[in-house]
Formats: C-alpha cells, structure tokens, sequence
C-alpha cells in the first residue's frame, strides 16, 4: 500500500494452495536492489528431506505430496489499483461476487473488478 501516492497493489490466495509467502530481496554490486514475493508450499528454501522431516511449523504444513501422474491446479489474483485521498492502512482484503474489496481500517472500501473464471475464485 502506497499511501502517499493513493495506490494499493496485492494478492488474494487461498491459504491451503500457498501456505508460506517468502519475501525476499537481491543486493547486486548493481547497486539496483531488487524484491521479490513467492507464493510457496514450505517456509522457505531447503532440502525437501527436511522439509518434510518438520511436519509443519506454526499450524501450518511445511510440504505438499504430489502423487505420480497427477497434477495440482491453484490460482490467485493480483490487485493494483488507486484508493481515495483519506484511504488508511489496510485491514482486509476479501474476493467476493467477482471482484476485490479491500477496506482500511476505519472502514473505508474500494471495489476493484476481476475478471477471474468462476470455477478458479480463490
């Protein structure tokens, strides 16, 4: 949420396809420091082994079982859009009827449209 400049950018998943969101970001002798968000299905980068030997962390599964000859489907939206000048912090975001409705936390709410299938809403 940028409040100064009147813009929101997010997602909106569903907590049992992406248990973990990883941030993480990139310092290059660049000096063009890059960021970055990872929806995933263990906390963070390590051996499967040992992913699986944690068998969860804070109420959440720290692995996913993929069977042979299978396939997983999930889906999730991303949201960018403008907020009103008195628009505050962030209290919610929620998909509903087909579109995104974030409200800040003295109940403030904009309404962005998805275009989304009904059979992949999150």
């Amino acid at each position: 949420m940028q409040t100064a400049k009147h813009l929101a950018l997010g997602y909106v998943f569903r907590r049992t396809d992406y248990s973990w969101v990883q941030n993480w970001g990139n310092y290059p002798s660049t000096g063009k420091f890059s960021r970055g968000l990872e929806l995933s299905t263990q906390p963070y980068d390590e051996p499967r082994r040992d992913a699986i030997a944690k068998n969860g962390m804070f109420g959440a599964t720290t692995f996913r079982w993929l069977p042979a000859k299978s396939a997983i489907h999930t889906s999730f939206l991303v949201f960018y859009g403008r907020t009103p000048a008195d628009f505050g912090k962030v209290g919610s975001v929620r998909f509903e009827n087909r579109a995104i409705a974030i409200e800040d936390t003295a109940k403030h709410r904009v309404t962005l449209r998805a275009s989304l299938p009904l059979s992949d809403q999150p």
